[in-house]
């Protein structure tokens, strides 16, 4: 969970393509736009996910709060409580807050840092860089290079051009030993 006047962080590789983090109760996530987040590790420049190079999303699911022990049947609930016995797996309240999942699919050449904010409910767009009542969640994206077909084709090129002028000077030396002979 990220914690108010705190961060998190997590870093992303070909092994590690996930990142689930949630924003306390009473806060909400920015930016709102899903396709959006905030890039580089200060976290100020809000761009389109597209845009940085990597194809990814974050998705919306729920998490609970707390954890409560459920009772074997419906049956032995209504017992419990009609005789006055103290039920306190039911007392538990149990908050529903949405977890994000941060998924990454197509990795970026060069590192990506994304950036989530989570602010209190009533933090204005503009108070944000106050950095008061904030939760930045800052996932480093690792980038992989591309392998590079020029080079590849080049030296293979390369090979072939020197295989075939070896034959040229292979066959101009046994013509003129032949006709020297």
């Amino acid at each position: 969970e990220c914690k108010l006047n705190d961060g998190l962080s997590a870093t992303l590789n070909t092994s590690s393509t996930s990142f689930t983090f949630r924003c306390p109760e009473g806060s909400r996530l920015l930016p709102v736009n899903f396709d959006k987040a905030y890039e580089g590790r200060a976290c100020t420049k809000k761009r389109s996910i597209a845009r940085m190079g990597l194809g990814a999303s974050l998705l919306e699911g729920i998490s609970a709060t707390s954890v409560t022990t459920a009772l074997p049947s419906s049956t032995e609930a209504s017992t419990v409580s009609s005789s006055g016995g103290e039920n306190v797996a039911a007392q538990t309240p149990v908050k529903v807050l949405p977890a994000y999942t941060f998924s990454v699919s197509e990795f970026p050449e060069k590192d990506v840092h994304v950036c989530y904010y989570c602010v209190k409910d009533d933090v204005k767009k503009q108070e944000i860089d106050a950095r008061d009542e904030v939760c930045k969640a800052l996932i480093e994206v690792k980038g992989v290079p591309k392998p590079d077909h020029a080079a590849s084709s080049g030296t293979a090129t390369f090979s072939t051009n020197k295989l075939v002028m070896a034959g040229a000077i292979l066959i101009s030396s046994a013509l003129v030993m032949s006709i020297s002979a």
